[in-house]
Formats: C-alpha cells, sequence, structure tokens
C-alpha cells in the first residue's frame, strides 16, 4: 500500500473568505443541508484509496485503518517532507500519534477538524533522522520490574525489526510503575503500520498484566492477543501443544482428558492448543503461533468429551475457542480452576497400556513443573485412607432446598422458576424454551449502575467460554439497570438489576425448534450450559459491577412448551428413558410450579436431571442421594 504527500484544499470549499462568510449567512440551520465550511489548505499524507490526513496538528495523529497495510518507512518519508515545509528542521525529532476508531469515525472528526478528539493507543512513533516506537504505559507495582527485566520482555516481543530497546520506570502510584520503552526500527525494515501498532499495543498489555497466571494469560488470550504467550515457558500451570485433538481416536480422546486432569490434580491452569514449542535449557518454550481454524476447533464436542471421560467433571472447567487478532485462526483455550483437594484426585475413564487403548481402566495422573508424574499405589491407598478417616461434617455447607452439600464457591439454592416470558417462543410452531435464572444480591446504592465497562467485561466473558457471536440489541432494555444481549433468534441473555432491592438476576434461555423428538441428555446438556452461563461465566463482570460484594441466592429453573395450552412436550422430548408414569404432558405455563415446586410428571423430572448435572459441574459432593431424596430417579 502506497502513501503520498498532498498539498492543497480537503474537506471542504476552496472559496475565499468573503464566499465563504457569504455562505454561512445564507445557511438554513432547519434546511437539513450540513453547514458550510471552507477548506483546510495545507500538508496532508493521502492513503492508496485516496483519503485525507491532516499533517499540520500537533501532534499529528494517524488512524490506523486508512494506513493499516502501508510500511512504516514510507508513511514516515512522507512525515518528513510535511514537516520541513512546515519549518522542521531534518535534525529536530516529532512524534506522531495513532489511533485505531473506525476509518468512518476519524473521517468524521477530520470534516470537522477535531482529529484531536480521536483516542490514541499507548504506541507512538518518533520520526527524526531515524524512526523509532515509542510506549508509555504501566506495570503492577508489587511485580518490581527493573528496566533490565522489561527490557528483556520488549526484546522478546517486539519483532526482530526492532533494535534493542531503551527503558524508563517511575512511580506513578501506590499500586502501578509508569514504563516508557523506545526501539529503533532497523532502516531496511518493511513493518507496515498495522503491525508497528499491534507490536507495540501487545507489548503494553503484557507489561500491564504483570506476571503471568492462568487467568492473566487466558485474558491476553481472550483478547485476541495470543501471541504474546511466545517465549513463555510451559510450566505446571501451563501446556500447550500445537494441533487440536483428533476426538474420534480413542487413544486421543483419552490423552485429552489427562491433560485436564493433570491441571485439576495439581494446581489448575491453562491448557492451550495452537503453539509450537522447542525444548531449551529452561524446558519447553513457546516459539510461535499454529492458529487453528474455527472449522477444526470442535468446543462443544471437547467439552462433552471431558466432562464423560474426567470424574468427577471438573467444577468450573471452561473451554473456549479465541481467535487471535493478527491472523486467521485461533487458539483452544481450556482453563481448570484450582479444585478443592476433597474432589481429588480426578480420575481419567480408559489409560493407554503398552501402546494400546484399554478403555474398561482408569488413569490418575498429575503435573509438576512442565512435566507429567505418575502417581503410584501408595498415594492412591494414602487419599482413600485419608478421605475416610476425615469427617468432613464441619465443612459442608447445605443448600437451603435440595440438601445438596457442597464445597464449592457457591451454595445457590436450585428450583424450578416462575421466569414466565410471553414475549419468547414461536407459537406458529411447536417449540421448548429452556430458562435459568441466577439471582444475586448487591449493594442497594444509586452508584451501583451497568455501564458500558461492565457491558464490555460481559462480551469478553461470553467470548472466552466459547459463547462468542453475541450481540447487544438496541432496545428499552438497554439502561443502567439492564443489559441484554442476544445470539441469532435462539437465545438470549439479561442481566438486571432491582430498583427496589439489593440485588440483580441474570436470566439465560434458549429456544429449541427440531423437527424430530429431541433427545433428553440433549436438553440436559442445553439446560446445565443456560446455568453455567447464568452463574459461572457472568461472574468477574457482576463482580464488578457489584465491586466483589455479591452473594448467590438462587439457581431456577423453567421450561415451557409453545403454544401454550396445546403443545405437548411428549412431542418434543424423547422421553423414553423416564419409563412409565413419568412421561406426562407439560403443563401450560409457569404458573404450574407450586410452592413446594414438587410439580408430578415430566416437569420435576428433567429440571432434576439438569440440576443433578449442574451440581456435578459446580463441585457439590455425590448430589444422587439428594436427589432422590426429591424425586429422582436414574434413568
Amino acid at each position: 500500500m502506497s502513501v503520498r504527500l498532498y498539498v492543497g484544499p480537503a474537506y471542504g470549499e476552496d472559496v475565499d473568505g468573503a464566499e465563504w462568510r457569504a455562505k454561512i449567512v445564507a445557511w438554513d440551520p432547519d434546511s437539513g443541508s450540513p453547514m458550510p465550511r471552507r477548506a483546510r489548505i495545507g500538508e496532508y499524507l493521502r492513503a492508496e484509496t485516496g483519503e485525507l490526513i491532516w499533517l499540520g496538528g500537533d501532534p499529528t495523529t494517524l488512524p490506523v485503518d486508512w494506513i493499516r497495510d502501508a510500511r512504516v518507512r514510507d508513511v514516515a518519508a512522507v512525515l518528513r517532507r510535511a514537516d520541513s515545509r512546515l519549518g522542521g528542521s531534518n535534525d529536530d525529532d516529532f512524534e506522531v500519534s495513532f489511533t485505531t476508531i473506525p476509518g468512518e469515525e476519524f473521517g468524521e472528526l477530520a470534516e470537522a477538524r477535531e482529529e484531536s478528539y480521536a483516542p490514541t493507543q499507548r504506541t507512538s512513533m518518533v520520526v527524526g533522522r531515524s524512526v523509532s516506537i515509542v510506549l508509555r504505559t504501566s506495570a503492577p507495582s508489587d511485580a518490581q520490574l527493573t528496566d533490565a527485566e522489561i527490557g528483556a520482555i520488549a526484546s522478546r516481543h517486539l519483532s526482530p525489526a526492532f533494535g534493542n530497546p531503551t527503558v524508563d520506570v517511575g512511580r506513578a502510584t501506590s499500586r502501578a510503575d509508569w514504563v516508557e520503552v523506545r526501539a529503533q526500527l532497523r532502516p531496511r525494515s518493511d513493518i507496515t503500520v498495522g503491525q508497528f501498532v499491534l507490536a507495540g499495543d501487545g507489548l503494553s498489555a503484557l507489561l500491564e498484566a504483570g506476571p503471568l497466571g492462568a487467568e492473566s494469560a487466558l485474558a491476553l488470550v481472550a483478547a485476541g492477543r495470543g501471541d504474546l504467550l511466545v517465549g513463555q515457558r510451559e510450566s505446571d500451570w501451563l501446556e500447550v501443544k500445537s494441533a487440536p485433538y483428533r476426538l474420534s481416536e480413542p487413544a486421543q480422546a483419552i490423552e485429552a482428558a489427562q491433560d485436564v486432569a493433570r491441571l485439576a490434580n495439581g494446581q489448575g491452569g491453562l491448557l492451550l492448543l495452537g503453539y509450537r514449542t522447542k525444548t531449551s535449557p529452561r524446558g519447553e518454550v513457546v516459539t510461535s503461533v499454529a492458529p487453528i481454524p474455527g472449522s477444526r476447533a470442535e468446543i462443544r464436542r471437547l467439552r462433552r468429551l471431558l466432562d464423560a471421560r474426567v470424574y468427577p467433571p471438573v467444577p468450573g472447567l471452561r473451554v473456549a475457542f479465541c481467535p487471535l487478532a493478527s491472523t486467521d485462526g485461533g487458539i483452544i483455550a481450556v482453563h481448570v480452576p484450582k479444585q478443592d483437594p476433597v474432589l481429588r484426585p480426578f480420575l481419567v475413564h480408559g489409560a493407554i497400556v503398552a501402546n494400546r487403548v484399554e478403555g474398561s481402566f482408569f488413569s490418575i495422573v498429575a503435573r509438576r513443573d512442565d512435566d507429567s508424574v505418575p502417581v503410584v499405589a501408595a498415594q492412591v491407598h494414602a487419599l482413600l485412607a485419608g478421605r475416610l478417616l476425615h469427617d468432613p461434617a464441619p465443612e459442608q455447607t447445605t443448600s437451603r432446598t435440595t440438601g445438596l452439600e457442597t464445597r464449592g464457591p457457591y451454595i445457590p439454592t436450585l428450583r424450578p422458576g416462575t421466569f414466565a416470558d410471553p414475549a419468547r417462543g414461536d407459537d406458529a410452531h411447536a417449540t421448548l424454551v429452556l430458562r435459568a435464572a441466577v439471582i444475586r444480591t448487591s449493594p442497594a446504592h444509586p452508584a451501583v449502575q451497568i455501564e458500558p465497562r461492565h457491558r464490555k467485561l460481559l462480551s469478553a466473558a461470553l467470548a472466552s467460554d466459547g459463547q462468542g457471536s453475541w450481540q447487544q440489541p438496541g432496545s428499552e432494555w438497554q439502561s443502567s439497570a439492564n443489559a441484554v444481549f442476544t445470539r441469532g433468534d435462539e437465545e438470549r441473555l439479561v442481566l438486571s438489576m432491582s430498583t427496589t432491592s439489593p440485588g440483580l438476576t441474570v436470566l439465560a434461555d434458549r429456544i429449541l425448534r427440531f423437527e424430530a423428538p429431541l433427545p433428553l441428555p440433549d436438553v440436559v446438556h442445553h439446560w446445565a450450559t443456560l446455568l453455567r452461563i447464568a452463574l459461572a461465566t457472568t461472574s468477574p463482570a457482576i463482580r464488578a459491577l457489584a465491586r466483589g460484594n455479591d452473594t448467590v441466592v438462587a439457581a431456577e429453573l423453567h421450561m415451557e412448551a409453545r403454544p401454550v395450552g396445546t403443545a405437548d412436550l411428549r412431542a418434543l422430548l424423547d422421553l423414553s428413558p423416564f419409563g412409565a408414569g413419568r412421561d406426562m404432558p407439560l403443563q401450560a405455563s409457569a404458573s404450574a410450579w407450586g410452592p413446594g415446586w414438587l410439580t408430578q410428571g415430566t416437569e420435576r423430572s428433567v429440571v432434576l436431571e439438569a440440576l443433578r448435572r449442574a451440581s456435578l459441574d459446580w463441585g457439590f459432593i455425590d448430589p444422587d442421594a439428594a436427589m432422590r431424596k426429591l424425586g429422582w430417579q436414574e434413568s
């Protein structure tokens, strides 16, 4: 992409002062026509597609969207010529900023001569006899990064197009240090403006994250900057693979389950698919990204396989496909939170013995540093003996409604809900509406409102959980008390804050339309997914909204067949696993749930199946006994 210097009028009419003033006087504000504007005459950078960028500003702001593929050295040459025409000296350096707002928005600012209002990146460019990248950012004070350590990080993550960086560090606040990094662009480099800004912004994100752990690394990958993990060493919390698992092969399925179980039996961590590594004295080190096409990700299938192969199912397990910002394809991320010791060891159904797959065996695997360690018979015996001798009663908490025992982070009241929504569903066809509602407490304070940053956190959380493609529709629901996300016509997520009491509700619902009766396990899977979205996926954004002061009160379920009063659940679901006596028609609406909620028939049976599945996901201990008291029967 070529750029050149343009000198002349732009963004208005090239008229003299008297004629322009006459046009202003004659202009009718009520006509709907734009106000006459006199052209600004001077030096412009002209992009290959014709857009003009004003170079007379102080400082000059360059829109990346218009010159993304232009070479930095070509842009710098135009900037030098313009600076010389404006009276600058070849010995003087000057700095230009970058903005990444859409080109259309920058064009509107340019027509109004308000380019200075465009938000700029932390990365800028200094032009003189040479060209340098300048990055001004911050780093956590508790990281205690020295100039040399920051310089090493910069050298590792800036491309070979740059020379050795110089670093300046100072105290900004009690929690953060300000950091400035400069590096000269090599004279013959062909790096583009897009690559230039991407390199600087990526280094900024890496320094702001501080020392990487599983959560901070996942945040970078979810933000599309998985390339920033290049140079990271595999460790007790990080394992990487170059390609996705071939899930149709039993040996690969067992390997996937064992990789997750190793992390779960340790301190938790992050499994990433889509990186190449090499062996070094420091261990296995990530050397480059090997992007995985989205068509090969199979996120839902991988999640189901892990739930089926690892016992107990890993509470809080997140499986997501994270697109890369700099290339096609992305990274498959599997996040394993640190687990309660009482749930260990996590077992894997199946083992590979002498290069043979033994499906009737089970295996126990663990991880130490960047390697796997065997769990020998003596350790298994000690785990079992210790579990039998340990009295867990003082640590147990019981959910008020179900009697389920848990040591997990949530203690919800599990019950069918009353969140009927007549607007949802399609009365023209037989459909099934599934809904999960999570009720939480939060501070009752007027200042607690849903802000744009909370909506961004929710969007990022949905994307990082493999729940991408969600949109925020324009609606009367969108306000400081409500946030609505939709995915197609079938799925919706609603966050609603109470204006009268200290609480908020998260609703996740899904409409199922199908020709043949849906298998019962599929419905249970859909419901468990909705519960995970409403309860776990949205939690980081809600904690930020509630300033860390919120508690889960209840998780409710609701199911409704459409058209109301005419649809028969037996036509929508394959209820044969329930047997005779539990295949009753679905009742008309949510009002069918009585105060005791122990409604007989299909509704209750399907709800209990879904609650049992969710209880395993959340770390409840042996829920079957409590479920049987409520009428659950093993299908």
